[in-house]
């Protein structure tokens, strides 16, 4: 709620505050209050009035409305009346409605509680008719509806107005209802205090599906269509072929059910499914009197019984846990029905404990008829049950599970996944399914031809948090990190409800490399488990100090040792920087931490200049960090959009028009100032932050974690602890962003047009507000502390060079924006590939940079031009040999066949004596010309051709032509393709998009930047004349 300044006399928020101070509000107060409020048209009936405050749900977007903060005291008010009268109601919004007629609806949005409708006047009539309250019928919607009118029970209706159809019926006098809901915000209402802190509000992100023992995940992949965000875990072991993306984790690890709990704990996970495995349950290996295993198998099989038992007493444990701690959460077991499994005393409990539902394989499309057993928690499968349903005869089962090839049967997984999702809707949860569902159903979405990529800030509700005179710092933090004016950024980030609380701790007291990082709620859910324990790690320290320390003693001198050392002793200097603390010997580190520590081994890399790096995957620490988020990194789409909306209203709408995701409209007329090119052209610049990582401290307890060792020119190995956070541990990655974002959300609050890129800020303006906009952000950073690297800045422009590609809005008829590679970087990518080709070999040791730049570039080519050559680099990236030879198909990739010729006159001739225009079949004989030359390179390849014509394009599509000399050329098409038939893709671009256009148009000389390329002499396809070649 915002800040109040408190009532006005004569307001209905003084109005509000009396009647509170006197007692309960009656409802003659309420009413009077209501009148005093500020109306708005009602959602159903626009000749009604009604007043709303509390909580609403736009699209799936939560908010708070904003009557809550402009009316707390009537807010207030209008609850301890629900309160009064229905102490055992939930709900979240209140609203007074006025002489409102609704038509026949449901109200879909509402969570699955009952809404309460009271009456604050005197009328006859106006009863709510609920369907399936009473035995009238009623056609609605062309839909006979049976129901009947509600009885008022003591100044009171309440029904499930999500599930049944209701309206108003007719009324004699003044009608005046208050009605209480509860939609679905996943928010709490309010307790015994209106500012009671809401539970988690899971509606935000979707809801999470877990398959343990997933096997091939045709499961989760359903459930992924369905709307849910998936997590399939497998051991590993090999499935024919895998629908989703499996994650590889040990059942029999401790670290995998703690990672279990914290996705639980840290996920709006609404349903963990479980298929135990069935490897080790037939006779051979249990039986019901010896569910853990026969007595005195012999190997392997006791080794897999006991690898077995260990799975199944965690699962046990784990399921324990989930019912117990969180019981929101849908379980589901499956196993054989028949299996001995059952009878360990921890599933027989479950099996008798829990719903039961017997799944008959055939009965979902399998060729056999195996049962399985389906227990859970939920009673929402039981139409899944069934016997055969009469098949002629059964195959054999493969395996021993109700899987087929690590697979469900697909109607299985269909009908499965529509009965969680149902649940998962009833529950609160907000399912969008993919576009893959909707383009099969052929309900394409509408969508704006100009989308919004700038997600807004999405309304997180914290608690209260009181401000501290003063906050220290970790006792080993660098003195910059606590110059950092964090009261100030905390009292902020509360006016904001931002909802990384935790930022501010971390800020003073340093923040951690390892262990499970809770969920912040600024970025995109996910899963990335630890692959290791601290515990673990801990107990491979000793060896790894001994293996590291001695193997950097006895390295050999290295091209980058001198200017290594000379970089990590301005880091370490205790005047200067002071980002690291040393040299330090062997034994001083000891000294330093005496129950152990890590060390870390540095190197460098040539980035233009030379450039350490700290190897933190080496010595164990980023296998111990664990996750739930992920970044969403989309800057340049976002800064390019917003260039291209204000070029849009500025020049061609004169208007703005944005709906926000709470649905609120920003809609208006374009100032006239703005419509002068010279003020409104859009400029761009990228503000960078100054070596961000080492402007955040590192934990104390964290240090012995991050101790950098080196070896001194000449001299011996040499220890240096780490202060700040390291570039090179995952943990620095998502810790930094953490700050970046929120200097973002602090950006956008002073109305700076700024997208955020790691410690890139790339930010677009209006030529007016340029200047303007630069003062803004660099008073903020000075405010709060944070070095920009000033000397690297350059002013708003309309070419800029941000996020390695050049962006350019120098267009004055405001109609393009153009983003494109770096002169610079396109120059040396063409040298080393150039280089390359020439010689025939490759140094492996260039193959990263080159990699590199080679994936950057690819990035900026629509299509899939260049990704085999990314993959083939990335293979030899890992060759053990100094250089590579390449063998004469690899060079033959990089080659560009091309021809420009005339038709024959012989041709043009036939053609001509029908027809004015030849521009078709000229285009068409082209493409016929292009594959019956290139049949050798284009057989049983997939093959992408660019047609500058519609109706070439239509008939290359469909194959067929109307026009006699158009189906002539179609058929040598056929003829070319028939031994050895290409994939044929047909696409139209415009002609300055088409590689084709310059050697059609004779222009040799556009084509430079594609040399070395072969010029080939075709031959008339109908005649076998050699057809002339055109010349510019």
């Amino acid at each position: 709620m915002t800040k109040h300044a408190g009532p006005q006399v004569g307001s209905p928020e003084a109005f509000a505050a009396a009647i509170l101070a006197k007692g309960l509000p009656s409802k003659d107060d309420v009413l009077a209050l209501a009148r005093m409020l500020p109306m708005s048209p009602s959602p159903r009936d626009e000749a009604a009035k009604s007043f709303s405050t509390g909580a609403c749900v736009h699209g799936g977007a939560v908010n708070i409305r904003k009557t809550c903060g402009l009316h707390p005291f009537a807010t207030l008010a209008l609850t301890a009346f629900v309160r009064a009268k229905a102490p055992e109601c939930t709900f979240s919004t209140v609203t007074v409605l006025f002489e409102d007629s609704a038509p026949p609806h449901r109200d879909l949005q509402n969570y699955s509680c009952e809404n309460h409708v009271f009456p604050l006047s005197t009328f006859s009539g106006g009863e709510l008719w609920v369907e399936g309250h009473g035995d009238e019928r009623q056609v609605l919607d062309g839909k006979e509806v049976i129901g009947g009118p509600l009885e008022w029970v003591g100044d009171c209706v309440k029904f499930r107005a999500d599930k049944l159809t209701h309206f108003v019926l007719p009324w004699k006098g003044s009608r005046a209802p208050e009605v209480d809901r509860e939609p679905n915000t996943g928010i709490a209402s309010p307790g015994d205090g209106f500012m009671a802190e809401p539970r988690k509000a899971h509606l935000l992100e979707k809801p999470l599906f877990i398959e343990v023992c997933a096997g091939s995940a045709l499961l989760s992949s359903v459930a992924r269509e369905a709307g849910f965000d998936i997590l399939p875990i497998d051991a590993g072991h090999k499935v024919p072929r895998a629908y989703a993306h499996v994650l590889r984790l040990d059942l029999r690890e401790s670290l995998t059910l703690q990672f279990l709990e914290n996705v639980l704990q840290n996920r709006a996970v609404a349903w963990i499914h479980f298929s135990l495995p069935t490897g080790t349950t037939g006779r051979v290996f249990r039986s019901l009197a010896s569910p853990r295993g026969l007595p005195n198998l012999q190997e392997p099989g006791a080794s897999r019984v006991l690898a077995a038992n260990a799975i199944f007493d965690n699962v046990a444990t784990l399921l324990q846990k989930i019912l117990a701690s969180f019981p929101s959460v849908g379980v589901s077991v499956e196993h054989p029905i028949g299996s001995a499994v059952w009878e360990l005393p921890a599933f027989a409990q479950l099996r008798r404990s829990l719903s039961r539902v017997t799944l008959t394989a055939c009965f979902f499309g399998a060729f056999c008829n195996r049962k399985t057993l389906l227990v859970t928690n939920r009673d929402v499968f039981q139409s899944m049950g069934g016997l055969c349903p009469g098949c002629v005869s059964h195959g054999k089962p493969p395996g021993s599970g109700f899987r087929m090839d690590g697979s469900y049967p697909k109607a299985f997984c269909e009908a499965f996944v529509g009965h969680v999702a149902a649940h998962s809707a009833s529950c609160g949860f907000f399912l969008a399914p993919q576009a893959a569902s909707r383009t099969a159903a052929q309900a394409q979405p509408r969508a704006s031809k100009f989308p919004p990529l700038i997600s807004e800030i999405r309304l997180h509700c914290v608690g209260s948090k009181l401000l501290r005179s003063s906050v220290p710092g970790g006792p080993n933090c660098p003195p910059h990190p606590g110059n950092k004016r964090v009261l100030l950024m905390k009292k902020i980030a509360s006016s904001l409800n931002w909802p990384d609380t935790t930022l501010w701790d971390d800020l003073t007291q340093g923040f951690k490399l390892t262990g499970s990082q809770p969920r912040t709620g600024i970025f995109e859910p996910d899963c990335k488990p630890a692959i290791s324990s601290e515990s673990e790690f801990w107990m491979a320290a000793s060896a790894q100090r001994d293996a590291t320390w001695k193997r950097v003693d006895s390295a050999p001198p290295q091209e980058y040792s001198e200017p290594l050392w000379d970089i990590t002793l301005e880091e370490a200097d205790p005047s200067g920087k002071q980002w690291l603390h040393g040299p330090l010997s062997r034994a001083e580190v000891d000294s330093i931490f005496p129950l152990g520590w890590m060390p870390c081994r540095r190197f460098a890399v040539w980035q233009g200049k030379w450039r350490p790096i700290d190897d933190f995957s080496e010595n164990g620490v980023n296998a111990c960090f664990e996750c739930f988020e992920r970044l969403s990194l989309k800057a340049l789409d976002e800064v390019a959009w917003v260039c291209m909306y204000i070029m849009k209203a500025c020049k061609y709408t004169g208007s703005v028009d944005l709906e926000l995701s709470d649905g609120t409209r920003l809609r208006g007329p374009v100032h006239a100032c703005w419509k002068d090119v010279a003020h409104s052209k859009p400029q761009t610049k990228a503000y960078d932050l100054k070596s961000v990582y080492k402007q955040l401290p590192l934990r104390p307890s964290e240090q012995a974690k991050a101790v950098l060792v080196l070896k001194k020119p000449g001299g011996s190995a040499c220890g240096f602890v780490c202060k700040t956070l390291p570039f090179g541990a995952s943990a620095s990655v998502l810790q930094f962003n953490r700050v970046s974002l929120f200097l973002q959300r602090l950006l956008w609050e002073l109305l700076v047009l700024t997208s955020c890129y790691f410690d890139d800020y790339p930010a677009a303006a209006p030529t007016l507000l340029s200047q303007s906009t630069d003062h803004v952000v660099h008073s903020l950073m000075d405010l709060l502390q944070f070095q920009m690297a000033k000397p690297k800045e350059k002013p708003f422009a309309t070419v800029t060079e941000m996020l390695g590609v050049l962006v350019d809005t120098s267009d004055d008829s405001l109609a393009s924006v153009k983003i494109g590679n770096k002169p610079d970087r396109a120059a040396t990518l063409s040298e080393a590939l150039g280089s390359i080709i020439s010689s025939g070999r490759v140094e492996v040791r260039t193959l990263p940079t080159l990699f590199g730049r080679l994936q950057f570039a690819e990035a900026q080519i629509l299509g899939r031009t260049g990704r085999l050559a990314v993959a083939d680099v990335r293979k030899l990236e890992h060759s053990k040999s100094e250089f590579v030879d390449l063998r004469d198909d690899q060079l033959q990739a990089f080659k560009v066949r091309t021809f420009g010729c005339k038709v024959n006159d012989d041709l043009v001739s036939k053609w001509s004596s029908e027809k004015r225009h030849l521009i078709g079949q000229t285009e068409l004989f082209a493409v016929v010309l292009a594959r019956s030359l290139w049949s050798q390179y284009l057989a049983n390849k997939r093959t992408l051709f660019f047609i500058d014509h519609s109706g070439v394009l239509g008939a290359c599509v469909s194959g067929s032509a109307t026009d006699p000399y158009w189906r002539e050329l179609l058929l040598h098409f056929e003829a070319a393709d028939e031994p050895g038939p290409c994939l044929s893709w047909f696409m139209r671009v415009p002609s300055h998009s088409n590689l084709a256009d310059a050697p059609s148009r004779a222009k040799w000389s556009e084509m430079t930047y594609l040399e070395p390329y072969s010029r080939d002499r075709p031959a008339c396809f109908v005649s076998g004349t050699l057809l002339a070649d055109v010349e510019s």
